[in-house]
């Protein structure tokens, strides 16, 4: 009898282990109906081990806050830490050091400088600096435990997009996997480009230079120069991912709310459990809304306002030449106007989320106003939402600045350019 209790219970757990295992990878296919999910999908997985091997130290998307950092992360992550502060020095030294011998140890590009060439290290200085901020503000809010959102990016990798897991509905959740697929595909491709892009630049200038003494030195840095860029361009792009993908499904739920509200604005009643139902879902989606934002406005604020502050240097380093025939200043100019371009995408995306919700808000008060629940509860639930529905709370927020609007988007960059224009005026009126 014992042998047979034996064999049976082992049958049972292998059908058990078999079950489990059917199980798993049929979720794995949930929502798939076509090669861009799963194209989608391996764009995900190919961030998650971007992501976890060279900007996060949790885990990648698994955020394992639970568990301590493993050395390899410690590690690695000084090891990026002391190549880009290693190249930020190089560049202080090569701006502010006249010396040859400091120029060949540290193998500077540029053998004869003159204040073009000073305008253009400074620029790659703020621009290293830059991307160096946004990389340590990102670690903080990881280490802090306030990245855990991004948990959801490995649900979609194996679940696929679940309307009901989203919180969407199919029209809305199969938008929001097309903006998904529009950004991680393009975002690698992005760090191919810029990846190329950079080696190319940093053979091109010791190349033009024709520098054959200490060719030996030239080679380490450049090969020192390139490994750091590579680190900060995926930083920055992985950062952005994660940024635009959750911006969007913050938009898609509000649409989706938007959808539901409309539709129920048709009956003249409703019964007690859609309206609660409804009044939840608002505040489960306005609670997650608001935590995201107070812990990202920061680096919101950052980013905008050092980007701004780096447009403005390339094109006032352009607009001081006087569009001279030269390609450095040109160059510049470009760079300026591109990122002022950059400055305006996303502000405006950033500010869909206010606008959103002013939406929703127009259409709970056109529902609140034709149903038919009088209930105490429910009113006092509805004038709650409504109130953090006001314009000054939800939406992204610039730092303590204020909530980025439609309007913030023209007001940045009338500031930039009235500030480029005055600088540019005071500066050549003294020359």
């Amino acid at each position: 009898m014992q042998k047979l209790k034996s064999k049976v219970d082992t049958m049972v757990e292998r059908i058990r282990f078999f079950i489990v295992n059917i199980e798993e990878n049929l979720f794995r296919l949930v929502g798939r109906r076509n090669s861009s999910e799963i194209v989608t999908a391996k764009a995900i997985n190919l961030y998650d081990k971007l992501f976890g091997l060279f900007v996060s130290r949790r885990g990648g998307l698994q955020q394992t806050l639970d568990q301590p950092i493993k050395i390899k992360f410690h590690a690695m992550n000084w090891f990026t830490r002391f190549l880009i502060l290693f190249f930020i020095v190089r560049l202080c030294l090569g701006i502010f050091v006249r010396n040859d011998y400091v120029g060949l140890l540290m193998a500077n590009p540029f053998s004869n400088k003159d204040d073009k060439k000073n305008a253009i290290l400074l620029f790659i200085l703020f621009l290293i600096t830059y991307i160096y901020g946004i990389r340590e503000f990102t670690l903080r809010l990881e280490e802090t435990g306030r990245i855990k959102m991004i948990r959801m990016f490995s649900m979609l990798e194996k679940q696929g997009f679940n309307t009901k897991a989203l919180n969407m509905n199919f029209n809305r959740c199969k938008q929001f996997q097309k903006w998904c697929h529009l950004i991680f595909v393009n975002n690698l491709m992005n760090i191919i480009c810029l990846n190329s892009m950079s080696l190319f630049l940093i053979i091109y200038l010791r190349a033009s230079q024709r520098t054959s003494s200490l060719f030996m030195i030239h080679i380490i840095h450049m090969v020192i120069e390139w490994i750091t860029v590579c680190l900060l361009i995926i930083n920055v792009m992985c950062s952005t991912s994660y940024i635009i993908v959750m911006v969007t499904f913050f938009i898609g739920q509000l649409n989706t709310l938007t959808d539901s509200i409309k539709n129920l604005a048709l009956n003249s009643s409703l019964s007690n459990s859609i309206s609660f139902k409804l009044n939840y879902r608002l505040i489960e989606l306005l609670n997650h809304i608001g935590q995201w934002n107070d812990d990202w406005k920061y680096l919101f604020q950052y980013c905008i306002l050092a980007a701004s502050f780096l447009g403005n240097f390339t094109c006032f380093a352009g607009f001081l030449h006087g569009f001279q025939p030269d390609a450095t200043t040109r160059t510049m100019t470009v760079v300026g106007i591109f990122v002022h371009i950059l400055i305006y995408i996303g502000s405006y995306l950033g500010s869909l989320i206010h606008s959103e919700a002013i939406k929703i808000r127009r259409c709970y008060c056109k529902l609140m106003s034709t149903t038919k629940n009088h209930e105490m509860h429910f009113r006092l639930k509805s004038m709650e939402i409504l109130d953090r529905l006001d314009s000054h709370l939800i939406g992204a927020h610039l730092g303590d600045f204020g909530i980025i609007k439609q309007s913030t988007c023209i007001i940045l960059l009338l500031e930039n350019a009235s500030f480029i224009m005055l600088l540019s005026c005071n500066i050549r009126s003294f020359i």
